[in-house]
């Protein structure tokens, strides 16, 4: 046999011996001073956008706190008032938790499930190791998530109409 000529065997692995295919190495661009300068850009404008609100449409100032008058109605915090909105419209008792704990334990719950959300995407099959999943992989948990958010927007807005009196459940 000569030296030109080669022998080509095509052996087939099976399955099981088969590699998974690398995951591609980033190509953006580097951290610094790529990443922090305009990251750090962003900041810059987004604090000249506040400050320039602020310049613009000042917070109005009420009266004077006087402790012997109660303003009403008295709403909390804008990121508490779907909590607000829950804890009023939760009338029944779940064995034998009270209606109103119910109302307080319910949005931490929900809350706890948004902070394992994330993790729920990562936990279903589909994903290498390292890759990331773009967000029309993850329609359940995007589903779950838009579902709570509004939810926590109706919540508010009722309570918001229920204390105002324009509507009487």
């Amino acid at each position: 046999m000569d030296e030109n000529e080669k022998i080509v065997v095509d052996i087939k692995k099976p399955e099981s011996e088969k590699l998974i295919a690398p995951v591609k190495e980033y190509s953006g661009s580097r951290f610094w001073p790529g990443e922090i300068l305009s990251e750090g850009g962003m900041m810059l404008l987004t604090i000249a956008a506040l400050f320039l609100l602020a310049a613009i449409l000042p917070a109005p100032l009420g009266e004077e706190a006087n402790p012997n008058k109660t303003l009403h109605p008295i709403y909390p915090e804008w990121y508490l008032l779907s909590v607000f909105g829950f804890v009023r419209f939760w009338v029944w008792d779940l064995l034998v938790i009270p209606a109103k704990m119910v109302g307080l334990l319910a949005p931490l719950v929900i809350g706890a499930a948004l902070l394992f959300l994330p993790f729920y995407d990562s936990w279903n099959k589909g994903a290498g190791e390292g890759q990331l999943k773009h967000i029309r992989r993850r329609k359940k948990g995007a589903a779950i998530a838009m579902f709570i958010l509004l939810m926590a927007v109706i919540m508010g807005a009722m309570a918001v109409i229920m204390e105002k009196g324009l509507l009487k459940l």
